[in-house]
């Protein structure tokens, strides 16, 4: 059923004249929208789930500490090579 339809949606008009499904000062529009089928529900539910900040915490550390240790040992091999150079 995963599928593009055509849907009637309420938006505001400020027109309170109109006669329609919609309640005062809204009217009808039609616009296309994405119909999810139901059977898919469990997997859309499963990746909009809320952050779980412990876990985006733990990777950003991860991340960050890996990048000065990156840092540190690439500056101690320019260190080492530089005083062979130099000697």
């Amino acid at each position: 059923m995963n599928a593009t339809e055509y849907l009637v949606v309420c938006r505001a008009t400020g027109d309170a004249s109109t006669v329609s499904p919609c309640q005062t000062g809204f009217g009808p529009q039609i616009i296309q929208g994405y119909v999810i089928d139901p059977a898919n529900n469990g997997y859309y539910d499963q990746i909009t789930q809320p952050l779980d900040t412990t876990a985006a915490v733990g990777f950003w550390t991860a991340s960050f500490v890996f990048t000065l240790g990156l840092y540190f040992a690439v500056k101690g091999i320019g260190y080492v090579i530089g005083m062979i150079r130099s000697a």
